[in-house]
């Protein structure tokens, strides 16, 4: 797991939000189209004929790419979740917690921890995460 990879967490339940918003908003979208018809009399003269719908067609093949991407990024939630929960040392545990999940500040994770410095919990969770090999499929 990479520092970039958690600091991903914050912002992923906030895409999927956007994303299910975004399906349930697909019903709305209403096509507009024109055609050419002709009158049911005589002389049969040919004219636009304007009509709207839903493209349901479309909007199928969009909500089933969108919920794939909601499923992609819960997956990931829970990636991060499990290297989290794989972390054997406690405060190594918390201050990524702190820190990647809750946003506290470098600053603050040491208060919160009880170190003077807020260097010392940034840079053993830098050194955790450099020696850290994280693999859901080693973790399952």
């Amino acid at each position: 797991m990479t520092q970039k990879e958690l600091e991903q967490y914050r912002a992923l339940p906030g895409e999927i939000e956007q994303i299910e918003k975004r399906i349930r908003n697909l019903e709305k979208g209403i096509v507009h189209e024109s055609v050419k018809g002709s009158s049911t009399h005589f002389p049969y003269t040919e004219h636009r004929i304007h009509i709207q719908g839903i493209n349901a067609k479309e909007i199928s093949r969009l909500r089933v790419q969108l919920m794939k991407r909601v499923h992609r990024l819960i997956t990931q939630l829970n990636e991060i979740e499990a290297f989290i929960d794989s972390i054997e040392d406690s405060l190594i545990r918390q201050a990524i917690t702190l820190y990647y999940v809750e946003g506290l500040t470098w600053r603050a994770v040491a208060t919160q921890l009880d170190y003077r410095d807020d260097g010392t919990p940034r840079k053993k969770v830098e050194k955790f995460l450099a020696n850290s090999v994280f693999s859901v499929s080693n973790n399952v």
